[in-house]
């Protein structure tokens, strides 16, 4: 399987020789070249021209941009995991940060089903699901820990109280 990290309007880059994460706001093309137009995500701060090998992205956005491409790969997914929107893939949600050791970390949750029966069979279903996305995520050069874990989403009602 081929994973495509084209460059798109709304992703979030780092840029050689730029400090902070920026978004890619237009694509344009220039003597055949691409060039793109960045806004910093701290500050709005815009770079213009910047061409595509000076463009990076993190662990989180590969992983961000390869999922959607992987998860198909992968069916069947588990039965108590929650649809996403069209209910194409199953809803998940992606994070980063450091783990105890500082060692950096993106962490992919899947949403189980409000019904969810936890047994020993649903978490081996689960455990086999997570090895086959691992599988897919060797040969994409990530860095931080990836993780997956599947967890119950709360309502923000029952959070509140």
């Amino acid at each position: 399987m081929v994973v495509d990290f084209t460059p798109q309007a709304g992703d979030q880059v780092e840029v050689f020789g730029h400090s902070g994460e920026f978004e890619i706001l237009a694509i344009s093309v220039l003597e055949g070249h691409y060039r793109y137009k960045l806004a910093r995500l701290a500050d709005g701060a815009e770079l213009d021209g910047i061409t595509y090998p000076m463009l990076t992205y993190s662990d989180a956005e590969k992983v961000r941009k390869a999922l959607p491409q992987i998860l198909p790969e992968c069916r069947p997914w588990p039965d108590d995991f929650q649809n996403g929107e069209g209910a194409c893939l199953p809803n998940y949600d992606i994070r980063s940060n450091e783990m105890y050791d500082g060692t950096p970390r993106v962490l992919v949750s899947f949403f189980l089903k409000p019904d969810a029966i936890h047994t020993p069979e649903r978490a081996r279903v689960r455990n086999e699901f997570f090895g086959k996305l691992h599988e897919q995520f060797q040969f994409i050069d990530i860095r931080a820990w990836l993780q997956f874990t599947a967890k119950e989403q709360r309502s923000v009602l029952s959070a509140a109280s």
